[in-house]
């Protein structure tokens, strides 16, 4: 599990320092973000109800802890959603100014 936590940051740190040529790319790589989270949201609700605690990190948590964690990277999720806009937008204001 803490594999996967570490990779799944790491991916997320590789989105938004990553350059966005079209806005298709931007809107995938927004859409990729949320569906991660969301699927871990409901892998999470899924466990906290049949097994009443999550289990983290080697420790267990509960669903208010889970739930305020989720509440932090949904929110961590509209940063970055916000900064790869923004990349995706000094990337063609960028070219537009260096067109020759």
């Amino acid at each position: 599990m803490t594999f996967i936590v570490v990779a799944v940051i790491a991916f997320h740190i590789a989105l938004i320092t990553r350059k966005y040529r079209s806005g298709f790319s931007a809107v995938a790589a927004i859409a990729f973000l949320g569906l991660i989270t969301t699927g871990v949201l409901s892998w999470g609700v899924f466990v906290a109800d049949t097994e009443g605690r999550i289990i983290f990190f080697y420790g267990s948590i509960g669903r208010e802890v889970f739930y305020t964690l989720m509440a932090g990277w949904y929110s961590l999720d509209i940063l970055s959603s916000v900064k790869i806009i923004r990349n995706h937008i000094e990337y063609r204001e960028f070219n537009k100014r260096n067109k020759t």
